[in-house]
Parts: C-alpha cells; sequence; structure tokens
C-alpha cells in the first residue's frame, strides 16, 4: 500500500482572529479560529470586537485610610444631593462621597453596624433610602445621614428587590414565603399603607427562597429557591398582573433542578437573567409563556468546567456599564470571569493575587473591593496594577493561545508566523509555538518591544485648544511582526504573552506545511 508523502510541501495558511473569548467546554482541536484554549487578562473594548489586555487598577486609599477587614461589598448610592460609594466591611457599614473618592487622600466614614461580620448584605435604593438586607432582625436604611430600621420589614432577611414600587424580601424565619412590601410605603414603615402581603413559594415545601432578579423595567421577576439538604433548587415566576398586589402570585417551578447559589448570584442584564448554580454560569432563555421559565443550560458551557474543578461558590454577578459586561466573582477565588454580550465572549483576569469580593460602577468608573481591603480604581491610562497602597505597581501579564491544528497525525512545520496588534501601553509582547502536548512551548522570538499607542489624549495634562502638534501624533501606529521558524510536531497551537504591555490583537497568521494532500 503507497504511504503518503511526509515531505512538507503543502503550505496551509492559517488565520486566528481571537473575537470569542476562551472556550474550556471543547477541546484545543475542535474550537473555532475565533476561540481561544487559554486567555488571561483580555477584555473587549465597547469600540472594538478584538481582544485587548485589560486597563490597570490603581489603588483608590492608601495604606492609612484603607479598611482593615475584608470588603464584601461595594454599592453606589444617590440620595438625591450626593452621590456615595458604600462598603459593607468587618461588621460595619462605611461611604465615601464622590468628592472625597476622587480628592487626594480618600478615605472611609463609618456609618453604622451590621447584624455580622460574615454576611455579605445586599442593597437596594428605594424612594431615596439606601435599604440593607443583611439577615438582621429588620432591614436597615440609610439615607445619607441618619441609619435605622425598616419597622415591620422581614426578619433575618438576606434577599431584596424592588419592583412596581413594591419591595420583595424572604425571611430566615418563614423559607418558603416571599414578603411584599406596601407600594411606595412611608414613614420608614414595610406595611404603612395597603398592599402588604405575604405570598407562598411552594405552598410549604419547606425549600427557602434565597434569590430574586428583577427584568426590565420591573415587568418581570425570577424568584429562586435552594435546599442543599434535600438537592432541590427551583427558579420560579412571580406573575404581576396589575397594579395591586393582591392579584400577584408564583408560578410553578422550572422542570430543572438548578436555582442560583445565594442572593448574589443572580443579575438582569443585556435583556436576559443570569445565574450560577452548583454547576456554573446558566441563563434564562426568552420564552412566549407568561407563566414559564426555561432555563438554558447551554450558557456558560464554554467556562463551567473550570468552575467544576473546585466546586466554586459565586461572590457577586454584577453588571459593568463602562465595559459594556457582566463580571463573575467567586469566593477565595482570585480569578474573575467577564462576559461579553456583543462577542458571546469570556475573558479570565487575574491582579497578582488580589482576591476580588466585590465591583461597581461610579460615574464611568470601576471600583472593586477586595478581600485584603482594599479599594482599586480602573484607570485606562495605565498598564500595571497597584496591587498593594504605596508599593510599586505589578506590569499586567496577558495571554491567549489559538485553537490546536493538526494534520491527520503527520509531522507538521510552522514556517513563518505573522502577528498583527495594535499597541496600546508600553512594554514587551513574546510569540511562542505549543507543541501537540499542550505542556512544551517553543520561544519564537527574544520578545518585541510595544510602544505606547492610542488613547494618548488621555494623557494630556493642558488643553486641546492651545496643542501645536497634531493630535495623536507620537503613538506607535499598528503594526505587524513576522518571525520566521521551523518548530515540527503533529499538533501546533500559537501563544502571545505580553509582559506588561497592553494591545489588541487583530490576528496571527500561522503558515504551516504539511504532507503533500493533508
Amino acid at each position: 500500500m503507497p504511504v503518503p508523502s511526509s515531505k512538507h510541501s503543502m503550505l496551509r495558511p492559517q488565520v486566528f482572529t481571537p473575537t470569542q473569548g476562551v472556550n474550556y467546554g471543547n477541546a484545543p482541536i475542535d474550537l473555532k479560529s475565533t476561540e481561544l484554549s487559554r486567555s488571561m487578562n483580555g477584555y473587549y473594548p465597547k469600540q472594538s470586537s478584538r481582544w485587548t489586555v485589560r486597563p490597570g487598577f490603581e489603588c483608590v486609599t492608601d495604606a492609612v485610610n484603607k479598611l482593615t477587614t475584608p470588603i464584601l461589598g461595594l454599592t453606589p448610592y444617590y440620595n438625591g444631593t450626593t452621590l456615595y460609594l458604600v462598603a459593607f466591611s468587618g461588621g460595619k457599614i462605611y461611604a465615601m462621597s464622590k468628592a472625597i473618592l476622587e480628592s487626594s487622600t480618600p478615605a472611609w466614614t463609618e456609618i453604622g453596624f451590621l447584624s455580622d461580620s460574615t454576611t455579605k448584605p445586599q442593597a437596594v435604593v428605594y424612594n431615596g433610602l439606601l435599604l440593607i438586607a443583611d439577615g438582621g432582625p429588620s432591614i436597615r436604611y440609610w439615607d445619607g445621614t441618619t441609619t435605622g430600621l425598616i419597622a415591620n420589614s422581614p426578619s433575618k432577611c438576606t434577599a431584596l428587590a424592588e419592583a412596581r414600587g413594591v419591595l420583595i424580601g424572604n425571611s430566615g424565619d418563614v423559607v418558603d414565603y416571599i414578603y411584599l412590601s406596601a407600594p411606595n410605603f412611608a414613614d420608614k414603615d414595610w406595611q404603612s399603607g395597603s398592599g402588604h402581603r405575604e405570598v407562598a413559594v411552594g405552598f410549604g415545601d419547606g425549600v427557602p427562597v434565597n434569590a430574586f432578579c428583577v427584568g426590565p423595567g420591573g415587568k418581570d421577576v425570577l424568584v429562586s429557591k435552594k435546599d442543599d439538604r434535600q438537592g432541590v433548587g427551583q427558579i420560579r415566576r412571580l406573575i404581576m398582573p396589575g397594579a395591586d398586589t393582591l392579584s400577584w402570585y408564583v408560578s410553578e417551578p422550572t422542570d430543572s433542578s438548578s436555582a442560583a447559589q445565594n442572593a448574589h448570584g443572580m443579575l438582569n442584564a443585556f435583556g436576559r437573567t443570569f445565574y450560577f448554580d452548583d454547576t456554573g454560569m446558566r441563563a434564562v432563555a426568552a420564552t412566549d409563556g407568561y407563566d414559564e421559565v426555561n432555563v438554558d443550560a447551554h450558557f456558560g458551557k464554554r467556562i463551567n468546567k473550570a468552575f467544576n474543578l473546585f466546586n466554586a461558590v459565586v461572590q457577586e454577578i454584577t453588571f459593568l456599564p463602562t465595559i459594556g459586561a457582566f463580571m463573575l466573582l467567586l469566593q477565595s477565588y482570585t480569578q474573575p470571569y467577564l462576559y461579553f454580550p456583543r462577542n458571546n465572549a469570556f475573558c479570565p483576569w487575574r491582579m497578582s493575587g488580589a482576591i476580588i469580593n466585590s465591583a461597581c460602577t461610579i460615574d464611568n468608573n470601576i471600583y472593586m473591593g477586595t478581600a485584603d481591603g482594599n479599594l482599586y480604581r480602573m484607570n485606562e491610562n495605565i498598564g500595571a496594577d497597584e496591587v498593594e497602597p504605596g508599593v510599586d505597581p505589578k506590569p499586567i501579564q496577558s495571554y491567549g493561545r489559538t485553537k490546536k491544528v493538526t494534520a491527520n497525525g503527520y509531522d507538521m512545520v510552522l514556517k513563518r508566523t505573522t502577528l498583527a496588534m495594535t499597541p496600546i501601553r508600553s512594554g514587551t509582547v513574546y510569540l511562542r509555538a505549543v507543541k501537540n502536548n499542550e505542556a512544551t512551548q517553543v520561544q519564537l522570538c527574544d520578545g518585541f518591544p510595544v510602544e505606547d499607542g492610542r488613547n494618548l489624549l488621555g494623557l494630556a495634562t493642558g488643553l486641546l485648544g492651545l496643542a501645536t502638534g497634531l493630535l495623536g501624533a507620537g503613538g506607535a501606529e499598528p503594526t505587524q511582526q513576522t518571525i520566521h521558524g521551523g518548530i515540527r510536531d503533529c499538533g501546533l497551537q500559537i501563544e502571545w504573552y505580553g509582559d506588561g504591555a497592553r494591545y489588541e490583537i487583530e490576528q496571527i497568521t500561522a503558515e504551516i506545511a504539511g504532507p503533500l494532500g493533508e
């Protein structure tokens, strides 16, 4: 029987355009040319669909003014006159006005106490009040001046939401009911006025209500129930036919045993509801049936494998409108995941070992609170992370790895690799070839320097009207780096790695010679 030629005379250009983030759900050989088998610290800016190294983070509070206990939660609060950033840490409530936040020495002000130091509170802004459900005897409030308790509110409440002027809460006393406040209640009294009531969710099944998610315009509320002892999980819908809460009721549960892990594991964004269950990320699919809840088990398939390896527990899912993504944070885990719906892409981040517990947006600035009490702010103009106040920032380490290319078991030779990219911030970028075993990496070049590129206007310190040169002049232009090499194996991947550099990847072209006919 004739043996196919092993001479490498067939040149096969392979073009990779990493526009769809990581995919852990399929083997590297089965990925699309737009997907990555590995990635770190990339994202997709609103103005681009290209894989781009994320901005750096700076410490907002210095070593003297940082909190000494973990920041469990962050939330913005506007009381009608002042915008605040509120933090929950060490059993206390802290706040910082926008003016202080943007001053030269930001510092927290202690506002009041929580019921304990371990429960992660859920906060809702309601009729000018910041309401805080922390599992205590009553729901707490802060109005920018004073703190107190909401009279007649459900006890041991840990999940709280608002829809159509009605607050919806759970209770640790009667776990399978939801509690509806009087619409737009006054005098800080849950029952002030008419319409407050209790609604059974499961009619005595004993499965605790643990999370709510309110859809666009408050027209739709999903209710999660979960009991680990019984191995039961449910997603139901609160049906609101009219303004009168007497007409509101809860639908039958989903066929799935899936439910949110906790009150912070559900989010409505981009017209859909997302949640994190014991297997990873899920989404609720659109449905024509008013009472129906259809769980989209395929959403999250590309990343859930990573969570199954260590029994991940969700810390928080939060929407970040500044970058058009939601951020998934996991308890005691240094690697948040971001989801970008425009690209249908997941991107993992890492901040030099910092454990991020919460994130929020104030005036288009993204803030993050960590397990060591630090408060960070994302800064488009830097390519490093200030992990500790006053300590030299650590350069962002970024990388991405393409799908695997094979030739039906025959050896191939990587002849030439071309990287098309746009520089943003200075640093060094390397290219590697990864062999078939996915562990052996071969450096294709010593590393090429990346100069400051686009977004230089963000570094301006003077008035544009006084400029005497061309705007944007001096920045590095989009560039192509071509590396010649003779790496041989029966399976090959290309990986880029950045040390301190910020850049965006347009495409990678690998010219691979394989056996004739393969």
